[in-house]
């Protein structure tokens, strides 16, 4: 028995790892199975996250033509049974768009889900320094950095899943 508290467990993803911990939350199915509300996160820390799956032209060529696109992107599914989550965006990346983090707590805001969105200015994705090649060769910058991670904890320990 590990102990593990199945009403408070949640998901943290980075990236297209924010991708997936956002699609458990939110998606209704994968492949025509239901994902029932006991096998979602409780709470999500998302770390510039793919949201917006629907337009994503790199998405749907990794899709080929198996499926479509929208039914794979959390933005389309947001609603009131979202749970607490927040969002690091770095605001000139251009990896997974800003606007989609926006449109994703707004959504979220409008249906009466908590969401909080921290929006790092001047920076791309995963916080990088380097705007010119966001999908490698990352400048994480430091500072933003050490403060995404003291908003996470703060999340957390918030929501009673961290104990400081």
């Amino acid at each position: 028995m590990l102990g593990i508290d199945r009403t408070r467990v949640a998901g943290y993803g980075v990236s297209a790892g924010g991708h997936l911990a956002a699609a458990a939350a939110t998606l209704p199915s994968v492949k025509g199975r239901t994902i029932r509300a006991d096998e979602r996160p409780t709470a999500l820390v998302l770390s510039s996250p793919a949201l917006g799956m629907a337009r994503d032209a790199y998405f749907g060529e990794l899709m080929a033509g198996r499926g479509d696109p929208s039914s794979y992107s959390p933005l389309e599914f947001v609603g009131p049974s979202l749970p607490p989550t927040l969002v690091i965006q770095g605001e000139k990346d251009k990896i997974v768009l800003t606007r989609d983090a926006e449109a994703f707590c707004a959504a979220a805001k409008s249906a009466g889900a908590r969401c909080s969105l921290h929006i790092y200015p001047g920076v791309g994705h995963l916080l990088t320094r380097n705007l010119a090649v966001q999908y490698k060769d990352f400048d994480t910058d430091p500072a933003y950095a050490a403060d995404a991670h003291r908003h996470e904890d703060d999340f957390l320990a918030a929501l009673g899943y961290l104990r400081r």
